[in-house]
């Protein structure tokens, strides 16, 4: 399945990673298996399943999936509090570009670290969520990659009526077609996307809402104000003048919870 990125509105520049990691692959031998996870089992011992698979058939190490370096092993006993520990899990994991930020080394995620991932290295991503969208082709793509083309130009990832409802009703764009959509490459730049190439494009749109291409959300500052006072509309029929004439030329009715309707 054809699937294009269009490399649109670039948000921060991009570093140079440090580190690159090989695509998981889709088939290997259980020595390689456990060599891909030796280093990482010497500390992360509890854990139901070597993988997300229950399948056995399944061959996959903790570094075909997260990156990081398996062939750092800690000397048994090693305390979590001395110098040495810190250093070995700084050489094993993959380090964030921005460690204050993500309030390294603790495990927790900040709040709303969304456009602090598209900062971040894709190493790094990978790393931390290896089903994110910026990476999941290299960490699963050998064996799932027409799965995520999918995924990747669904409603729910690219956010379509979410931007397409809000720009047509806040009078932004004057399309009820969505035309926006959200979508990033591996290195945080925003960018446009397409679908595959379809026999009947028009059908396709008509009888089951199949959209040929999304382009990238604009920044907010390139795009003219709107009627910023449309927020407020009540909607409906019986929307009222803020003039003091009602339907009909009555009293006029305040909608609850908004302004009213300027005829």
């Amino acid at each position: 399945m054809r699937f294009r990125l269009l490399l649109a509105f670039l948000l921060l520049p991009g570093v140079a990673a440090a580190q690159h990691f090989e695509a998981a692959p889709a088939d290997q031998s259980l020595a390689d298996v456990n060599r891909k996870s030796i280093g990482c089992l010497g500390c992360h011992e509890r854990t139901d399943a070597m993988s997300m698979h229950d399948n056995p058939a399944v061959k996959l190490g903790c570094t075909d999936c997260h990156g990081g370096d398996a062939g750092v092993i800690p000397p048994r006993g090693l305390a979590r509090l001395e110098l040495e520990y810190s250093q070995l899990r700084d050489k094993a994991h993959v380090l964030p570009r921005f460690p204050d930020e993500w309030g390294y080394p603790k495990s927790a995620k900040p709040e709303r670290s969304y456009t602090l991932l598209n900062r971040e290295a894709p190493e790094f991503i990978r790393f931390v969520n290896p089903g994110d969208y910026r990476v999941a082709k290299q960490a699963c793509g050998a064996c799932h990659l027409s799965i995520i083309a999918a995924a990747q130009r669904s409603l729910m990832a690219t956010g379509a009526m979410f931007f397409g409802g809000a720009s047509y009703n806040n009078g932004v764009l004057p399309f009820k077609r969505y035309i926006l959509g959200e979508a990033f490459t591996s290195n945080g730049q925003a960018a446009g996307i397409e679908g595959p190439p379809l026999p009947d494009p028009a059908s396709a749109l008509s009888l089951h809402g199949v959209l040929p291409r999304l382009q990238a959300v604009p920044k907010w500052e390139s795009v003219p104000p709107a009627d910023i006072f449309r927020v407020f509309e009540p909607g409906g029929r019986t929307s009222q003048r803020i003039d003091g004439v009602g339907p009909g030329g009555g009293p006029p009715v305040v909608p609850r919870g908004g302004l009213q309707y300027v005829g």
